[in-house]
Parts: C-alpha cells; structure tokens; sequence
C-alpha cells in the first residue's frame, strides 16, 4: 500500500510540476499555426499583387509545378494548332521562366478575363485550412459572389506555391 501512495505521489507531483507548461504549449502550438497559415497567406497575396504588377517571372515562381506543367502543354498545343513547330515544351517553359515573349502573350490573354484586383481588394479571405503538411485551401468570398471559392496552395521545395490552374483553370 505504500508502494501505490508513492507511485501516486511521483505522478501528481510530475503533473502539476508539468502544468505551468501546459499554456505554454498551446500558446506555442497557436503561433506555430498562425505562422504557417501567414506564410500561406503571404504567398498567395504575392502571386496576386505579381500579377497585378505584370511581373512575369514572379508569377511563375509562385505557381504550383502542376499549374506550369498543364499551361506550358496548353501553350505548346495551341502553337501546333496554329503550325508553329519551332518551339519545344522545354523552350516555352524557359520563356516563362525568363518573362519572355510567349509568357507575355499568354499572361497578357489570362490577366484580361482574370483580374487579381477582384481578389486582393473586392474579396474577404475567411480561412486557412490544411490539408495534411503540404496542402492547403483559403476560402475567399468575392463581395458580388454567393458562395466562396477556394485557393489551392501547395507546399513544394519548401514554399507555399498557388495552385492557379488547379483553382481557376486556364
């Protein structure tokens, strides 16, 4: 019977010797998530305001690997439509690595039906929710719209990139 008192001591005293921490901890778990889901924040505001800006390069840098996959294929199939075989999927990916002409013509033709005003200026960001370490969604409510759409972020190489086409098609 001693024994069990003892061992009923030991563990109260590690419990409340442990519980000034327990704030701690969900203090610390509070920032952590808000830490990630400004960064995810963050990145997503970039693209926009890169678009914004024209900043050709940037906007590629800030894109899912699929997004730039399916619009490079989506380049490259509209150039053979129109019997333009000089380029390769490798030389309109470096186009758009390198803001160069093709990249121009494409953003040029996106950025008319896409205003990322709309988004940054005319919408609410309501919420960040992940989806496992390396996904996320931010619900965002344009003003003139009934119901929210949904951003898709990815987390590649360590950065938040946007699922643009993965969001909004092309």
């Amino acid at each position: 019977m001693k024994a069990y008192k003892s061992a009923i001591l030991a563990i109260s005293i590690g419990v409340f010797s442990l519980s000034p921490l327990i704030p701690y901890n969900i203090s610390y778990a509070y920032e952590s998530q808000r830490l990630k889901e400004e960064a995810v924040l963050d990145a997503a505001t970039e693209l926009f305001k890169s678009m914004e800006r024209k900043r050709l390069e940037k906007i590629w840098q800030l894109i899912s690997e699929k997004s730039k996959k399916e619009i490079v294929e989506l380049v490259y199939k509209n150039l053979l439509k129109n019997n333009v075989k000089s380029y390769t999927k490798q030389d309109i990916e470096k186009d758009f690595e390198n803001g160069g002409p093709i990249a121009k013509a494409f953003w040029d033709g996106y950025l008319k039906n896409f205003d990322p005003k709309k988004i940054l200026d005319e919408s609410v960001w309501e919420k960040v929710k992940f989806e496992g370490h390396d996904k996320a969604r931010i619900k965002i409510k344009y003003k003139k719209a009934k119901l929210p759409f949904y951003l898709k972020m990815y987390k590649e190489d360590g950065k938040w990139k946007v699922g643009l086409i993965e969001s909004f098609g092309a």
